[in-house]
């Protein structure tokens, strides 16, 4: 017998094995599953041995559950156990414990022809098991006895602020579903509720109107003679602006509704007509509570100076992106003093002004003080400026303050895990002006040297150097590998090797891109570039 178990314990492992293969995208043998569960053909003496079957269920999630034998299948103990694992199908528990309350509940059963004739009697234990759903999509809710579909306490209990508990209306019984203070009682507890009403009870408008004072984008959903109502739309954009996008265009040149729906949602100046987007006063209240609106604008106002202090004064960083809109029109007024303000303001201006500004030298030296990362962002001639890069030495030698502790902490340029993004020009200043003995003219072979990732590497990489340095930089012959860098789903290790120039690949040398999760020197390689490189990079034909 116990050889017997060892033998299927190992083939459910080699079968879990397959199918983790087959779902992972970047295997050999992806989408390729086992045709057939070990246990199919198991010995039935193996299938009932209770402790043997819960060993296995850590195997492969409790796959093998539906091939448990009838009797564990039925014992209660034991299948609360397998729903430790996973959650087998319904159609596989035991036919004595179909409507066990507690099965049910762990299995999150969600058809009420399931739960037997005495759950569904049991008022207390049907709310329990909705309660416990993250949704109420519920189904077959024919199956529910009328005292429970005319039972309004038992839906006052179950529709509440939950998500989708609004959906239980549904359940109800006709006459519940036209008791005015019922439904008002259920709209205090969850305006969504007013999906789920029919349009046609008497006193629909005062119900709509209690929803949609609590959330105004429910009147999306009471039907088009409330979108044209202009009290209706007033009320709702008090807390919905983008109810906007679902009226008429007649409606949309009503001032009232126009003004109060983009003070609400800025971005709906999109949808507005031309006056508003010519009407200053309006857009520097819209700029103020949104600055993205900025791009909606009349073209004229994009060049307006108070409208682009404005942009400034109220811009928040997020991606960068948000700089875009505003950026050409600040180039294009020229006003230095303005262009200054917003480079004190956020250096990140400077990416997106015109090419006249990357090259000013009072403005890149604002950006580099303001934060050492936008040297990337200023011209070429001025990144080799002594000033320049002494400014933005001194802005990150100065530390910077952890957001978590508020304490001052300083930045370490030997840490190329935090400071692998600076640009390599001003990466080797500071480097140098903190390790001045590694500028010594001397020539050194080294045996796996983490090294700076420039050139044909990311960033991010971990890349080891073997071979000659200079000046604590790779130059001269050498091999690199970034095989031992943090990967995430699959690992692609790259490989170059030959010839170096001040810490980058220079001159004739190979690249090699290995395929997923194969690493050098002998794993698969799925691209070889043999040839010349230029500053880091493959000298393209």
């Amino acid at each position: 017998m116990k050889k017997l178990k060892q033998k299927f314990y190992k083939l459910l492992e080699t079968y879990s094995y397959e199918v983790s293969e087959a779902n992972y995208p970047y295997s050999e043998r992806a989408n390729e599953y086992p045709e057939h569960h070990p246990f199919e053909n198991a010995p039935a003496s193996i299938l009932d041995d209770e402790n043997f079957m819960l060993e296995c269920f850590e195997l492969d999630y409790a796959e093998c559950f539906k091939f448990c034998s009838y009797r564990l299948r039925n014992k209660k103990d034991f299948v609360m156990l397998a729903l430790k694992y996973a959650y087998p199908e319904y159609t596989d528990i035991g036919e004595n414990l179909k409507n066990d309350f507690d099965i049910l509940k762990k299995l999150k059963v969600k058809d009420f022809s399931k739960f037997g004739y005495k759950h569904l009697n049991d008022k207390q234990k049907i709310i329990e098991m909705i309660k416990e759903s993250n949704s109420k999509d519920f189904f077959n809710h024919h199956w529910l006895p009328q005292t429970v579909k005319n039972d309004k306490n038992f839906f006052l209990k179950i529709i509440d602020k939950s998500y989708n508990s609004e959906k239980c209306l549904r359940w109800a019984d006709d006459s519940l579903k036209k008791d005015f203070k019922f439904l008002d009682r259920c709209i205090s507890q969850n305006p969504k509720t007013i999906k789920y009403i029919s349009r046609n009870i008497q006193k629909f408008d005062k119900l709509v109107l209690k929803a949609i004072k609590k959330e105004g984008e429910l009147l999306r959903y009471t039907g088009q003679k409330f979108l044209n109502n202009k009290q209706f739309i007033l009320i709702a954009s008090k807390s919905y602006g983008e109810i906007y996008k679902y009226i008429k265009k007649s409606l949309r040149n009503d001032y009232d509704i126009l003004l109060r729906c983009i003070l609400q949602d800025p971005q709906m100046l999109r949808l507005a007509d031309k006056k508003i987007k010519k009407n200053k006063k309006i857009i520097l209240r819209l700029i103020k509570k949104d600055f993205t609106s900025f791009k909606y604008i009349d073209k004229k106002l994009k060049l307006d100076y108070d409208i682009l202090k404005s942009v400034i004064l109220n811009l928040k960083f997020g991606s960068g992106d948000e700089y875009k809109s505003a950026a050409p029109y600040l180039s294009k007024l020229g006003n230095r003093n303005l262009i200054k303000l917003a480079i004190k303001k956020d250096g990140f201006w400077l990416d997106k002004l015109s090419e006249k500004y990357k090259k000013d030298k009072e403005i890149a030296l604002l950006a580099v003080k303001n934060y050492y990362g936008h040297f990337s962002d200023i011209s070429e001639n001025l990144k080799k400026d002594n000033d320049v890069l002494e400014a933005a030495t001194k802005c990150f030698l100065k530390g910077y303050t952890n957001f978590k502790t508020k304490k001052k902490e300083k930045n370490d340029i030997n840490d190329l895990d935090r400071h692998h993004f600076i640009h390599k020009d001003l990466y080797w200043y500071i480097y140098y002006k903190v390790n001045p003995h590694k500028k010594n003219n001397k020539t050194v072979c080294v045996d796996g040297v983490r090294i700076r990732a420039d050139g044909v590497f990311d960033h991010y990489d971990k890349v080891y150097f073997y071979g000659e340095m200079f000046n604590g930089r790779p130059h001269g012959k050498g091999y690199a590998t970034n095989e031992e860098s943090e990967w995430g789903d699959a690992a692609f290790p790259s490989t170059y090797e030959g010839e170096w120039l001040n810490g980058v690949p220079h001159g004739k040398g190979v690249f090699k891109s290995f395929a997923a999760n194969n690493y050098p020197p002998n794993g698969k390689v799925d691209e070889v570039y043999t040839g010349k490189f230029i500053n880091g990079f493959k000298k393209e034909n």
